[in-house]
This record gives C-alpha cells, sequence and structure tokens, in this order.
C-alpha cells in the first residue's frame, strides 16, 4: 500500500531543503524520530540507523537528489517501509510531496492486510498529515 499527501510551504525550496536534506536533523519535526545517525553522509545507498518509539530500526537511503527528493527503506515490525519527501517550486513558496509506502513481510500480516486496509489507510493518512505540518510549521518559523 502506498499514499501520498502533499503541503504548500511558504519558504523558498531551498529554505525547506535545509530541513529535508538533514535527515539526523528530522527529530525536530518528525514525531517519536530519535537518534538519526547517518555515517556514510546523505547519498542514494547509505546506511543510517534510528529510534522509532523507542526501537532501532535500520535503513538506507534509497533515493537522493540534492534539493529535491529524499527516499528512505527499512524494515519494521513485520513490513518493508518506505517514506519519500520530494520539493518542487510552487510561486513563492514549495510544494512538499511526502509518499509512504508498506508491504507486510510475514503470511500473517499479509493476512490482516486485507481486512485491516480501511483502517490503515486511515491512520497512515493522519500520520502523513501530522508530519506535513510539523515540517510547514518548522519551515515558516525557521531563519
Amino acid at each position: 500500500m502506498e499514499h501520498s499527501d502533499s503541503t504548500l510551504i511558504a519558504r523558498p525550496p531551498e529554505a525547506v531543503w535545509a530541513l529535508v536534506g538533514d535527515i539526523e536533523g528530522w527529530p525536530t519535526w518528525v514525531k517519536d524520530l530519535s537518534d538519526v545517525q547517518l555515517p556514510d553522509g546523505m547519498a542514494a545507498g547509505a546506511p543510517f540507523t534510528y529510534r522509532y518509539r523507542g526501537d532501532e530500526v535500520s535503513g538506507t537511503i534509497a533515493q537522493y537528489e540534492q534539493g529535491l527528493l529524499v527516499g528512505i527503506a527499512t524494515q519494521y515490525s513485520a513490513y518493508d517501509f518506505s517514506e519519500s519527501i520530494r520539493l518542487k517550486p510552487d510561486g513563492e513558496g514549495t510544494r512538499v510531496i511526502l509518499t509512504m509506502g508498506f508491504v507486510p513481510t510475514t503470511w500473517w500480516t499479509r493476512l490482516l492486510a486485507i481486512p485491516i486496509r480501511p483502517l490503515r489507510r486511515w491512520v497512515l493518512g493522519s500520520s502523513m498529515r501530522k508530519t506535513l505540518t510539523a515540517l510547514r510549521t518548522a519551515a515558516e518559523t525557521s531563519d
């Protein structure tokens, strides 16, 4: 399942990228995220670790285009998880497109995915809106 949402931030792409392109700084605006470590620097294929709700998670930078796009891939709680943040100039501001996806990796999560799909879509959508709102607030209140 993949879901996308977007928001318009009243700041130029460079100002928004200062937050999005600094994955180690994401905990300042991403709820439940902490201790991001990116030992090899920001590049496609680079490994990183972080804590999500206290659990240690490992992942890779799946996509990276300086100033435009960051995508990550991880495994968390019986799911392959992906997230990308794309920036597009939009008038005086920046359109931020957040896409999240997850694929069940066990028989029981694949089986449960069918009946709980509407609930999962709602939860994912709610999480995405909160993340986009937090990013917009951080970007619009930063120097």
